[in-house]
């Protein structure tokens, strides 16, 4: 894997650890004695201005590759270069299995864990994790089967059911900054697992993928102070990463549309 695919994505992971630490300011510095919200706080005006232009650097980056193409199946556009980082995959994938579970217990307690939607929650929660190995697997042997086409529509799925249940959580909340992030990191990691779920169904939309992932990888970056426990931090940061690498090698995959279309003969 070329150093230069990667630069992008952990560029974007950078910028998300800046955001970081303005929403850092912004959940602690950003109230006053009696809890609420500080109108006056800086964290907030730059946080929207540092996503502003990591917005329009991932839309930039979108229109230098919309001229390109991917290989229409998931192995060639996220072709896994060696057993190394396979092996990396499975291992992040295996320790999300443990970490996911031990998150839901912390946060939800073992009595509202057994209620129907936060065990369908952990349940697509856990495959999702699962969806990092198996993903792999798909790419690193080269070509893709049932698996792969069922654990690329499961991440779209959580991340939409985390939306729903986030918001939920938050209905009756009427400051919206407190949790307006974590619902801007779920749509971008919807869209993003939405776009990589097209490849191994023959729809490859290579420039909107990367504009996902990147947005992606930025704002669940930023995002990770908004989880209270080490297990949820270090199972999210293990996902962003999956996400960098992802973007990488779909960087690599990339060829021009016109690749290998011999040129018309001039006209007699």
């Amino acid at each position: 894997m070329r150093i230069k695919n990667l630069l992008i994505p952990y560029l974007a992971f950078a910028a998300g650890l800046g955001g970081l630490a303005l929403r850092r300011l912004e959940l602690t510095a950003g109230v006053d004695a009696d809890g609420l919200p500080v109108a006056s706080v800086p964290g907030t005006a730059l946080l929207a201005l540092s996503a502003a232009v990591l917005v329009l650097a991932a839309v930039a980056a979108w229109r230098i590759v919309r001229d390109r193409t991917a290989p229409a199946d998931y192995a060639g556009a996220f072709p896994m270069p060696g057993k190394v980082l396979f092996a990396l995959a499975c291992a992040a994938g295996a320790a999300m299995l443990v970490l996911v579970p031990l998150e839901a217990r912390a946060v939800l307690g073992a009595t509202a864990l057994r209620a129907l939607p936060n065990l369908l929650l952990l349940l697509f929660a856990e495959l999702t994790a699962l969806s990092v190995p198996v993903l792999a697997w798909t790419a690193y042997r080269g070509k893709g089967g049932p698996a792969s086409h069922l654990f690329a529509l499961i991440p779209p799925l959580f991340f939409c059911y985390l939306l729903i249940a986030v918001y939920r959580a938050n209905g009756a909340n009427p400051f919206l900054r407190e949790f307006m992030w974590p619902c801007l990191a779920c749509m971008a990691a919807a869209l993003a697992a939405y776009y990589a779920a097209g490849f191994p169904f023959g729809r490859p939309k290579p420039a909107f993928a990367l504009l996902a992932h990147l947005l992606a990888v930025y704002l669940l970056t930023l995002t990770l102070i908004d989880l209270t426990t080490l297990p949820g931090r270090i199972a999210a940061l293990l996902f962003i990463q999956a996400l960098c690498l992802r973007t990488a090698r779909l960087l690599g995959a990339l060829t021009p549309k016109d690749a290998g279309v011999s040129p018309e003969p001039p006209a007699a």
